[in-house]
């Protein structure tokens, strides 16, 4: 077991103007605090402020993969803001539009914290 803080869970689509982690009988979510939709991005803010990060993973899921949209992180100390793409495009899609029923995305993280004082 790491003593390392972690960001664990999956995102998704709700309605058009929220996303949020998914807490049901089959997900539950570690160290996500909230998610905030952006025009170009997802802000997903942890339940903590790092010191550093070890290691982060977004990850879309099957239905997204299936629709060709891409993922990508931008991952700082108290917040990873979540990217997609469509095709080949290098422009961000606004994730308000990304409407696949039931299609997530997965998140992990790894974060080394401040020394106790």
């Amino acid at each position: 077991m790491s003593n390392l803080p972690d960001i664990s869970g999956t995102i998704r689509r709700v309605s058009a103007t929220a996303w949020q982690a998914i807490n049901d009988a089959g997900h539950t979510s570690t160290g996500i605090a909230s998610v905030e939709l952006k025009l170009d991005r997802l802000r997903v803010h942890y339940t903590f402020t790092a010191a550093k990060v070890s290691s982060f993973h977004a990850t879309p899921d099957e239905q997204f993969t299936a629709a060709n949209v891409r993922v990508g992180a931008s991952v700082g100390l108290a917040y990873a803001d979540i990217f997609f793409y469509m095709g080949t495009s290098v422009t961000p899609v606004n994730p308000a539009l990304l409407s696949k029923e039931n299609a997530n995305v997965w998140l992990t993280g790894w974060f080394h914290m401040p020394p106790a004082l």
